[in-house]
Formats: C-alpha cells, structure tokens, sequence
C-alpha cells in the first residue's frame, strides 16, 4: 500500500511529514509526498479558468496535479477520508435530525454563519437575504445519509478523476459504518471525552502518542492569497457586480486589502468567505452574469 500525502512547507501544523513517515513505517506503508506549496486560491491561471467555468470551495489545479501523480506512477484508485468528521461526530440523535428535519437544520447550520464573520463579507441586506426564512422553505430538500463532502468529492471532482483514471474510494461513506456511527453515544454523556480516552488505548497498537497533538489548520498557506494576490482580489472587488448591487461588502474590504490590513481576515472563517466572495465575482464578471439590485 502507497499513501500519497499532501504536504506544504507552510502548513506542517496541518500534516506534520515526520508524524505521517513514523505511522507509516509502524504499519509498513510506503509514503510518497506531493507538495502543494505553489497553489493556493487564485494562484494559477488554470484556476481561474476553473473558477471561469464553476466557481467551487477546492483548489482545483491542486487537486488536478496530484490525481496525475497517482494515475503515473500507475495507481487507478485511491482511498480518501470524505465524511470522516460527520461520522466521528455522529449518532442516532444527529441522523434522526437530520432526516426528520431537514429544512429546519439547514437553517440553524446557515446562522452559524454569523459566528464565524460572515458579516463582515455580504452588507446587511446580503445577510437579510442568505437567512430569509422564506428562501428556505421554497427549498427541495432530499435528505442524505451521506455526508454531503463524500458526494461533492464525486460531483466536483469526477472530470479530473475521469482524465487521471484515478477515481476515489470514500469509506467513510460505507453505509455499514454508518449504522455503527448511530450507536455512538450522545454528547450528552460526553462523547468526545470518551472517544479520546478509546483512541489513547490504542497507542502502541494503532497511533503513535505524537498523533496526540494539537491540529492547527492551513489557513497561513490558503491564506497567501491575500498578500501574494492582493492585485488580483483587489482589482476583481473594484469592478465587484454584488458590491455595485448592495449584496457585499466589495469596497470595504478592498480598502482593507489597500491598506494591508490583513489580520482580521485571518479570523473565524473570514478567509473562506472572503474567497468564496471574489471566486463568484470572477465568475459572474468574466461571464456578464447580470446581479439584481437590492428590492
């Protein structure tokens, strides 16, 4: 068995290499790493292109140049970990919720929002907007038993998978593993404490105590498109169609970037909305997509 893992010399908090070489080598898997240093949001023009065509939450010349890596050395599948943390935090009572109310969770999951800094991207009258009840309740709603990163895995990424012939086998969407996530205990008997007193037990026969780490995320690497590509951010928010029409905060967040003030785009989720935000302006501006005024 071959892993290949992603790496970024900026992101070692992430995916530390000597930690993934140490559990590999304790169960006899051989490591490849492919490096990701040089993308990042906006960083290449087959991005753009990409974003051009469909704007999306993945690093799509990323994730095009790894499945080739996979397809030459000969692989033509390869195990991914899609839906692990829903299942890592699932239960009976989460599963029932969601397949009872649908709607309703969707909701409360979309005011979460605010928690995070969506404020400080869409004005008022965008916020007004993406939480209208009524926008919610004119929604099909199909509830899944999938975790819905397994399905974007297969919706996204099938026409790289279909010109690498490598294509992802996701088995944390296994529907047997599903049945055991709903016997998981409930939070209400401290589930998470009990899962890491579980795992512990397995040091020495499965992890390696320094697996026991605090995880840091990859925002300094994501994040580099804010001061490598400020021209590119700054320049697509000037001309910014949801700015002109009253839904975002284009200007003020442009001015920002002006003036380097970067730090609080670092905080809660920002740098993901703030991306989301300009892959949409690119889009609707490269394909004169008219945006509607504010009613």
């Amino acid at each position: 068995m071959v892993s290949y893992s992603q790496i970024a010399s900026d992101a070692w908090g992430d995916t530390d290499p000597d930690i993934v070489t140490s559990f590999a080598k304790k169960h006899g898997i051989k490591v490849n790493f492919v490096s990701y240093d040089q993308f990042f949001p906006f960083s290449t023009k087959d991005d753009l292109a990409h974003i051009k065509m469909s704007p999306s939450f993945i690093q799509k010349s990323q994730v095009n140049r790894y499945l080739l890596k996979v397809s030459s050395d000969g692989y033509k599948a390869r195990f991914t970990g899609e839906g692990g943390d829903e299942l890592y935090w699932s239960n009976e009572e989460a599963f029932s919720l969601k397949q009872r109310f649908p709607v309703q969770k969707h909701f409360f999951e979309y005011q979460s929002l605010k928690k995070y800094g969506i404020f400080d991207v869409l004005t008022g009258k965008g916020m007004d907007f993406l939480l209208d009840k009524s926008r919610f309740k004119s929604k099909n709603y199909y509830p899944l038993l999938l975790s819905h990163s397994a399905v974007n895995l297969f919706l996204i990424m099938f026409p790289f998978s279909w010109e690498a012939g490598v294509w992802p086998m996701t088995p944390f969407a296994d529907t047997r593993l599903l049945q055991v996530a709903r016997g998981i205990p409930s939070t209400r008997i401290k589930k998470a404490e009990l899962k890491q007193k579980l795992w512990h037990s397995k040091i020495g026969s499965i992890f390696l105590e320094s697996q026991f780490r605090k995880k840091k995320g990859t925002e300094d690497h994501y994040g580099r498109y804010l001061t490598e590509r400020t021209g590119f951010v700054v320049s697509t928010l000037k001309n910014s169609l949801l700015g002109q029409t009253g839904w975002a905060n284009s200007y003020l967040i442009k001015k920002d970037l002006q003036d380097g003030n970067f730090s609080p785009y670092y905080e809660g989720d920002r740098l993901t909305y703030l991306m989301n935000l300009v892959e949409v302006e690119y889009f609707a501006q490269k394909n004169n997509i008219r945006v509607p005024k504010q009613p």
